[in-house]
């Protein structure tokens, strides 16, 4: 059963996938023959919700995002980790490359196709271009 996003979540959702299909959040390959991760190493993995909930008021209190953008980030963060059954990881690593991306695009509900793919290329480079309000 297939359902139309609404024009925000559409757009979050096309972020997401720029993002991934520019390289930008490709999973680094473990190359070496080492045990995974335990619960124990976990001080090495920032899996920290509320540590990325804070960022996320800090960014809009420093005017960084917009209120429109921590609400598009929260909803569109509510209903991926509804829909597929995220795990908590996978939901702070979204969480903290939006935030981070923003940095490179205008606020999001103002982004453009153009917008997109140019901040793929400001990503890559690491030019900011992207504006608080």
């Amino acid at each position: 059963m297939s359902t139309t996003l609404p024009r925000p979540l559409r757009s979050m959702s096309m972020c997401v996938h720029l993002l991934r299909v520019s390289g930008y959040m490709v999973p680094q390959q473990n190359t070496t023959a080492k045990k995974a991760p335990t619960l124990k190493d976990s001080q090495f993995h920032n899996n920290n919700i509320p540590q990325g909930i804070k960022a996320l008021q800090q960014d809009q209190e420093k005017g960084i995002i917009t209120h429109d953008d921590a609400h598009m980030i929260d909803e569109y963060l509510v209903k991926r980790k509804a829909e597929n059954d995220l795990s908590r990881g996978r939901v702070t690593k979204i969480l903290w490359t939006l935030l981070s991306w923003r940095r490179f695009v205008p606020p999001f509900r103002k982004n453009t196709m153009i917008d997109l793919y140019k901040s793929i290329d400001a990503v890559k480079t690491g030019t900011q271009k992207g504006t608080g309000q």
